[in-house]
């Protein structure tokens, strides 16, 4: 991850994760939970900010996202019985 330097322009572009896993109802409910909790908070952050200058601003755009799929060329090496 990027250093924060908040001195100059930052290029965060290259900051994003994908991991992919196997959850249970209960752990996917979790997950939702917090990142409406994290969007929350950057949006808290976005007011917050409000009130400093428009020159030292940067906008900034936070995609969470999460759903369920299955990558098709992995399917010959899914175990007999498993769900898709």
């Amino acid at each position: 991850m990027n250093s924060l330097n908040c001195s100059k322009s930052i290029a965060l572009s290259g900051d994003t994760n994908a991991v992919n896993a196997r959850l249970s109802l209960a752990s996917r409910l979790a997950l939702v939970e917090k990142l409406k909790r994290l969007a929350r908070e950057f949006s808290e952050q976005q007011h917050e900010d409000d009130h400093t200058n428009a020159a030292h601003r940067e906008e900034v755009s936070l995609l969470l996202a999460t759903r369920t799929w299955h990558m098709k060329a992995m399917a010959t090496y899914r175990r007999k019985g498993t769900k898709k």
